[in-house]
């Protein structure tokens, strides 16, 4: 058995010198005193804002929200499509107001459904080579892997 003696001098004389090196923590303390000091200076240097100000906000974000509503609609009247839009008035407190439903297509792939094994429960007969697959405790329609396809595709079969 080799022994490099080289490399272990040389690990050895790493954790020496990462052991002996002095960390100081005052300064990292030092950097978190005056962190917070200055975190006190921006809140006392910001202004609060007057209630003309907070109702002026208010009033510009249910116009963008309405505008954006209106780009929506002239969108999908552009596409053809027409899903339920809901016209409710803009409520101030929120940023969207308007609500669109597109119509839901479902894309599930159709895989074969396998057959039950005659004369044995929880067992059904693969659709890819006849072969016995074990779905005891799986329910009807689960979408299972089986474990003796080889060919090309997923293998992939339905529960009867």
């Amino acid at each position: 058995m080799k022994i490099h003696l080289p490399s272990i001098l040389l690990a050895f004389g790493c954790v020496a010198l990462a052991s002996c090196y002095p960390f100081d923590e005052s300064q990292n303390r030092k950097a978190q005193v005056d962190g917070k000091k200055d975190m006190k200076k921006v809140v006392e240097q910001t202004p609060e804002k007057t209630e003309a100000e907070m109702k002026a906000a208010k009033e510009k974000a249910a116009a963008k929200s309405k505008a954006r509503a209106e780009a929506k609609k002239q969108q999908i009247a552009e596409q053809g499509d027409s899903p339920e839009i809901s016209t409710t008035a803009p409520d101030p407190g929120k940023d969207d107001v308007t609500t669109t439903t597109p119509p839901v297509k479902e894309k599930r792939k159709e895989y074969p459904t396998a057959t039950k094994a005659p004369g044995k429960e929880g067992f059904v007969l693969s659709p890819y080579n006849n072969k016995l697959v074990d779905v005891r405790g799986m329910a009807p329609g689960t979408l299972v892997q089986d474990p003796t396809h080889s060919g090309e595709g997923s293998g992939r079969f339905r529960v009867p």
